[in-house]
Formats: C-alpha cells, sequence, structure tokens
C-alpha cells in the first residue's frame, strides 16, 4: 500500500517515532545548471545578475536556449543545418530585415526562398525531408541560425547588450495543403491546411521553463514545467551541495520562459452546418497569440500530436489531436498568390474550357440550380452577389446584397441552399430557427468567443431563409449588411468581428401571398432602412406574358443537356429590345443544345475569378451608369418611401453589380454592354415598384419592359395609417374617375368608394383631403381638379 503524501509510512509501536513526514511538494531533477565543471566554462551577462552554462566545444552562446536537454557535437545533424541555415543568411542577408527579426523574435521564413538557393540545395539536399519528418529540431536549429546572425550583426552595430531572446521560426508557403479532415493522417509531420476559425479562447500565459537559484552554493538550474497548475520546483542542487529545498526562482533570468497560450476550434469550410463536421483544436503561441478572430479563414503550418487527458488513475488513456500552430496566415482579401497556394498552384480545367466561350453568364445561369425551371433574372442577380466582394471596390462595401420575395413553394429555399453550396465559403440558416447569438457571436462563461453565421461566411455568402418570420435579427442586420462587421459588448468581452460577407435572403409576403396591388415595402415585414441595403430586391410575381409551354419538355430534356454550347447567343441583355424578346434570350430554348456545367465546375470557376479579377469601370460604362442613376433620381423624387433610401447607395449597387457583371467573364474592364445588361436586371425585378412613375417618363433611353401596365388600388387599407388611407383613397377615386370619365362625384358616391376599399372614418379623410386641395368641394359633392 502506497503512502499517502505527507505521511510517514506505518511502524510498529515498538519502532515509532518522530512525526508526521515532512509535505514533500513537486519536484523535477533540472534540466540544465550554469555549474562550472571540466567540460565548461563560465561567462558572465553584461548585467551581471546571473551566470549561464556554455560547454567548452559549443560555438553557440544560445545553445542552450534552443535545446535545453541535448548536448552539443559537431558530428551531429543540427550542427550541420546551423552551419548551412548561416550561410543562407549571410548570402541572402537582403531577404531578411535583422532589426525587425531581433525587435519581434520571429522569422517568416518563405519556403520557396530555401528552393531558389542552389547552394543550400547541393549542401543540404534532403532539407525537405528534415522539414517534413523532422519539423521541431529542424525549426529550432533554424532558429539558432538565424540567432547566432543577429547576435553577429547587433554586435557590429555597437550593440553592448547581448540578444539572449529566442527566435520562433514561422514557416510561411508550406506546400502541400492538407484538407482538415485528412490530417489526423499526417502527425508527428510538418503539415499545412486551410480553415475556418470557430471560435477563439481567451490568452492564458503559462511557464515552460523556470530557472532557479540554490541558496547555499548559488548555483542557477532550470526546471522544466509540465504542469498547468503548480510549479514544479527542483529535487536537489546537482552542483553537490546536497540542498533539496530553499530555492529562489529567477523571473529575470532568459531561461525562465513564460509563454502566452490561445486555444482556437477550427472548421472545415462548409456550406451549412453539420453535426460531423470535422473540428481541430490549435494552439497558438509567443506572437501568434491574439492575431485572429472568430471567423475569420486561416492558413495554419504547424504538427499535429496526441495528447492524452486522464482524470482518474484507473481510466484508459485517452488521445486527442492537439495541434501545434508554428505559423498562421490570414486570408482575409486574399490575394492571387494566397489562393494558388491553397489549391497547390493548380488552376481549374474548367477556367481554360471556358477561356472561349462568348456567352459565359448565359452559361452560368443555366448551370446554376437546374432543378428549378426558369426564374433565370433570380438566379442572375443571385450569381453577381456570389461574384462580388473580395476587394472588388476599394475603401467601399464591396459585397451584394439580395433579397428574394415570392409566395411559399416558388423555390427560393432551394435557390439559396444551392447558392451556399457553390459558394467559396457559403453558410445557410433558417431565419425561424436561428437566434441573435447563433448568427452574429457568442460569448460563453469562459470568455470564449464563438462566431456565428454572418462571422463565418467572412469573405463569402450567407444565405438566410425566410427572414421575414425573424423579427429579432432583422435589427442586427442593418451593422453588418452596411458597416460588414459585427460589435459585441457582453460578458467583460468588447471586440469587433469582420462580417464582410454577401447576404442572400429569401422572404414571404404579408398573408403569404404576392399583392401586386401593393409596393416591395408593403408586400413585407421589413422596415425600409433594411430593404434599402439589398442592392437586387427580386419578386417571384407571374406575369401574363410569361411562357411555360415548354417546361415538360425541358424536364424531359434535362438529364440530356450534354451537347456543344456553339448555339449560344452572345447577348444576354439588351435594354433595346421588349421583354418577351430578352426572356427568350436567357430562357432554355427546345431548339437550343446547351451544356451545363457540374455544382464542382461552378464552384471552382466562382472561386477563381473572384479571387483573380477585379476589373474597373470604362468610360461608356461611367456614363450609361451616370445617365441611368439621374434618371432613377427624377423618378423616385415624389416617392417618399424610395427616396428616404438615398441615391448614394444606389449608385454604389450599381457600380457593384457592374463589375461582378464583368467578372463573370473573365474580364478586366467592365464594359457598356456590362452595364446596360446590369440596368436591365434591376428594371425587370423593379417593375412592379417603378410602374407608376415609367408612364411619365417619356424621355427614358429604356421604358419599362413590360410596358404599360395598369396597377390596382389596395382594396383593403383599413390597417393602414391614416396619411396611407388618404392615398389610397385618393388613387382610387382618380381609377374611378378614368373608368367614367368624368371628375366630379356626389359625397353618397364617395361614401360607397371609402366603403369599397375599408375606410370607416370618411368624414375626416374628405375633410383632409378637401383642406389640402387634393379634392375641391362643390355645391352636388367633390370634383377631382386638374393636375
Amino acid at each position: 500500500m502506497s503512502n499517502p503524501r505527507g505521511r510517514g509510512g506505518y511502524r510498529p509501536w515498538f519502532n515509532r517515532g518522530g512525526g508526521a513526514g515532512r509535505a514533500v511538494g513537486f519536484k523535477s531533477k533540472p534540466v540544465m545548471t550554469k555549474s562550472a565543471d571540466e567540460n565548461s566554462e563560465e561567462f558572465d551577462i553584461n548585467d551581471g545578475s546571473f551566470k549561464i552554462q556554455r560547454e567548452k566545444n559549443c560555438p553557440y552562446d544560445e545553445w542552450k536556449l534552443y535545446f535545453p536537454t541535448q548536448k552539443f557535437t559537431e558530428s551531429q545533424k543540427i550542427a550541420k543545418i546551423i552551419i548551412d541555415m548561416r550561410k543562407h543568411f549571410k548570402t541572402f542577408a537582403h531577404w531578411y530585415d535583422y532589426d525587425v527579426i531581433a525587435e519581434t523574435s520571429a522569422l517568416h521564413l518563405k519556403m520557396d526562398r530555401l528552393i531558389d538557393d542552389k547552394e543550400l540545395d547541393s549542401n543540404w539536399p534532403s532539407w525537405y525531408h528534415d522539414f517534413l519528418n523532422d519539423p521541431v529540431n529542424t525549426l529550432t536549429a533554424v532558429g539558432l541560425a538565424m540567432h547566432s546572425v543577429v547576435s553577429e550583426f547587433l554586435k557590429q552595430k555597437g550593440e553592448s547588450m547581448k540578444f539572449y531572446k529566442r527566435i520562433f521560426v514561422r514557416p510561411i508557403g508550406w506546400q502541400p495543403v492538407t484538407r482538415l479532415q485528412n490530417i489526423e493522417n499526417a502527425a508527428g509531420k510538418l503539415v499545412c491546411t486551410s480553415g475556418v476559425v470557430k471560435s477563439v479562447g481567451i490568452i492564458e500565459v503559462h511557464p515552460k521553463y523556470i530557472c532557479f537559484q540554490c541558496t547555499a552554493c548559488s548555483a542557477s538550474l532550470c526546471v522544466e514545467q509540465k504542469s498547468l497548475d503548480h510549479i514544479t520546483m527542483p529535487s536537489s542542487c546537482i552542483k553537490g551541495c546536497d540542498a533539496k529545498t530553499n530555492f529562489i526562482t529567477m523571473m529575470s533570468s532568459p531561461f525562465t520562459v513564460i509563454s502566452p497560450k490561445q486555444k482556437l476550434q477550427m472548421r472545415e469550410i462548409s456550406y451549412q452546418k453539420d453535426d460531423n463536421e470535422v473540428l481541430l483544436e490549435v494552439e497558438l503561441t509567443e506572437d501568434q497569440v491574439g492575431s485572429v478572430s472568430a471567423g475569420y479563414q486561416v492558413l495554419i503550418t504547424g504538427v499535429l500530436i496526441y495528447t492524452s487527458n486522464i482524470t482518474e488513475a484507473h481510466q484508459a488513456r485517452n488521445y486527442k489531436p492537439h495541434f501545434q500552430c508554428h505559423s498562421i496566415v490570414c486570408q482575409q482579401g486574399m490575394n492571387f498568390e494566397m489562393y494558388k497556394q491553397i489549391q497547390n498552384n493548380v488552376v481549374p480545367n474548367i477556367v481554360y474550357e471556358l477561356e472561349n466561350e462568348q456567352n459565359i453568364f448565359k452559361l452560368l445561369i443555366q448551370s446554376f440550380c437546374k432543378n428549378i425551371y426558369g426564374r433565370e433574372e433570380a438566379k442572375a442577380a443571385i450569381l453577381l452577389a456570389l461574384l462580388s466582394g473580395n476587394e472588388l471596390i476599394q475603401s467601399r462595401r464591396s459585397d451584394s446584397h439580395v433579397l428574394l420575395l415570392g409566395n411559399p413553394g416558388t423555390g427560393k429555399s432551394n435557390l439559396l441552399l444551392q447558392a451556399a453550396e457553390i459558394s467559396p465559403r457559403g453558410v445557410f440558416v433558417s431565419g425561424p430557427m436561428s437566434t441573435v447569438a447563433g448568427l452574429t457571436v457568442n460569448v460563453t462563461g469562459e470568455g470564449n468567443v464563438e462566431a456565428g453565421a454572418l462571422a463565418l461566411s467572412d469573405n463569402g455568402d450567407c444565405c438566410i431563409d425566410e427572414l421575414d418570420k425573424s423579427g429579432s435579427i432583422q435589427k442586427i442586420l442593418l451593422e453588418a449588411m452596411e458597416q460588414q462587421e459585427i460589435s459585441i459588448a457582453k460578458c467583460s468581452v468588447l471586440t469587433t468581428l469582420a462580417a464582410r460577407c454577401s447576404v442572400l435572403a429569401s422572404a414571404n409576403p404579408i398573408n403569404s401571398i404576392y399583392d401586386q396591388s401593393k409596393t416591395v415595402i408593403q408586400n413585407v415585414k421589413f422596415e425600409p432602412q433594411l430593404l434599402s441595403r439589398f442592392d437586387l430586391i427580386v419578386p417571384f410575381v407571374e406575369n401574363v406574358q410569361t411562357n411555360n409551354s415548354h417546361f415538360i419538355n425541358f424536364m424531359m430534356r434535362q438529364s440530356k443537356d450534354k451537347a456543344s454550347t456553339s448555339n449560344l447567343e452572345t447577348g444576354f441583355f439588351d435594354s433595346t429590345t421588349n421583354a418577351s424578346q430578352s426572356s427568350h434570350r436567357i430562357k432554355i430554348d427546345p431548339q437550343e443544345n446547351i451544356k451545363t456545367l457540374s455544382t464542382k465546375e461552378l464552384k471552382d470557376y466562382i472561386e477563381f475569378v473572384k479571387h483573380t479579377f477585379r476589373p474597373k469601370l470604362s468610360s461608356e460604362a461611367k456614363e450609361e451608369l451616370r445617365t441611368f442613376c439621374k434618371e432613377h433620381a427624377i423618378l423616385i423624387k415624389g416617392n417618399d418611401e424610395l427616396s428616404s433610401w438615398g441615391i448614394g447607395r444606389f449608385v454604389e449597387s450599381m457600380i457593384r453589380l457592374t463589375l461582378s457583371r464583368a467578372r463573370a467573364e473573365m474580364s478586366e474592364e467592365a464594359t457598356l454592354e456590362h452595364a446596360q445588361d446590369v440596368i436591365w436586371l434591376y428594371k425587370y425585378n423593379s417593375v412592379d415598384i417603378y410602374n407608376e412613375y415609367y408612364q411619365d417618363a417619356g424621355n427614358m433611353n429604356n421604358s419599362n419592359p413590360f410596358g404599360t401596365i395598369k396597377r390596382k388600388t389596395n382594396t383593403n387599407v383599413k390597417a393602414l395609417s391614416k396619411p396611407k388611407q388618404m392615398k389610397a383613397f385618393l388613387e382610387y377615386l382618380e381609377e374611378k374617375s378614368e373608368e367614367e370619365d368624368r371628375k366630379e362625384f356626389t359625397t353618397k358616391e364617395l361614401k360607397a368608394f371609402a366603403s369599397e376599399i375599408g375606410i370607416k372614418d370618411f368624414d375626416d379623410i374628405i375633410t383632409r383631403l378637401n383642406y389640402e386641395g387634393a379634392i375641391l368641394k362643390t355645391a352636388n359633392g367633390y370634383r377631382i381638379p386638374n393636375m
């Protein structure tokens, strides 16, 4: 039976004595000492506070900072690595800023520079193999090589203080990039992987090594700290004084290593939440701490190890993966070079196949959500939103937002699901099932910050289904959609997370039926401030001119569309033609053989062009947009609901959509045709909003694509406010006047009209309209003045 800690063992009565055993602390054998013997020499650090040990045959003063438990021998492989890397650092000194390295204690080592050094490859041909299979010792040796070079550089500058701060090597550009779900097969090796930061823990400070001084002989010794709950003391002094207690901690010693640590969880980039998603626990140290936030897409390089977590002695060992990060790169505003590294320098084959295609955008539309027949205008709007972002406009919001509005069962949810699937970084959520914390950020009791849907879709797309059924999350979208960030201040956590994403939302109209006699604002339960942030609002309204006669033939031919693409038309939208002709050019014709892309090909193409092309507006496109925006400002000037949105936000929306249209064609310049396509698309989806204004806009080059459509007056206004009831009654009265071709009505007739549309307070409405001059009182009733 083992003795309890702090007590003596059992002894018989005739041999008892003494007292209770002395409490024994946690002790460990020191890993190094400064005491001198026949194999070591002593030298003082300039501040004279303590002495450290250096072996006589070791040419590096900093050896014990990097390899505290190893002895130096000239024949070991580490010594050769240090010599080769010292020569590399001195030969290519223009690549490395020694002052910055000394200040930050970090060496950002680009792996392609080692490839360019032919002499290093000749002297050290196995460098890639050593980095891959023995990353810890290799990176430590490279850090020691840079440390010795920096020390010589500082000595030449006249620095009196020796440099005793360890340099950590941060490898950049390690190939290949391994998927997160396959990383467990590379345990113990240097590996690079990409993912999204799901949660970030608090910053903790833990000692790794602590230097102690013996009070009896003044010897200094260093002990490795393996436990986070207590300090491990030396078991005895190894100089020979036999002291077992009374050791003084030397916190100012360079051998006392106290490292800040931060843990985070990283997940695979996926389009919707999965219960079986792969999560990886990553540990950041030193200068990496605090470099990322929840929702960041990162590229990390490090070593995967397995640690055991045993709570009780009788439990079996349970090992779990733990990733020690050596370098981390945030992919915010990812450029083409970073994209190539993630793709392992492989350009998707679909890019080469579409280089000579004359109408790529139409091909993308027909390939998007092929199980939904028609809806080409909605598909075009979604694709433009998917192609936006990634610094499309400098110093401005680059992401476009789209709202799908229509009756239930019209395919809105399927379109959003497909959009999240082909997005390079898409998240799909359901509005009624989402909370504010689930959409923005969740702060746990320990202070861990867990990213929500908007933060996880940073530099991507967030698809929210049935947004109208979640009133709590509509207010938080105002900041996320315009400022592209989320501000959090709760549980002693004050932070701001990036949310640079396109919001693709769907909503059902009031009473689940779209009323064409109302505007979009009157059909949904959204505030005008939220609606104004959407670049395109796509109402799913069936038009009488829509021809669905080929629906059955299309469904029968859907699985056989593998033919050539030579029959695609060169134009997509033509603002000079009527709606039926434009619709015919973008809808599938039974006589037209169109090859569609697979989901993977569509996703690869969108990711490639989004991270590669940043087009600019041509002079013709600028003039076209300028003219249209001026005409748009005139049209909405008299509308209280639409004029409050602001013309400046509308201009930026048109610019974003035009640049996205050019990006779809792999073009570096947005042409006049691209601007005209976007203008036509905006008019097509806004016809129910602006129809009454198009009738008075005879000077517009691009008239209403549907011709003159008479708007019906709302026939039930009892739930509206008094000013809106007055407006609805006046519109209804003007319709009756036009139908009967007369301007004067009796009071009895006006009262009947008011009853038909649900107005109860007839006398007050008539009095206000007469006071404002909208109707004039006559001897027999009231008349409508000539306008």
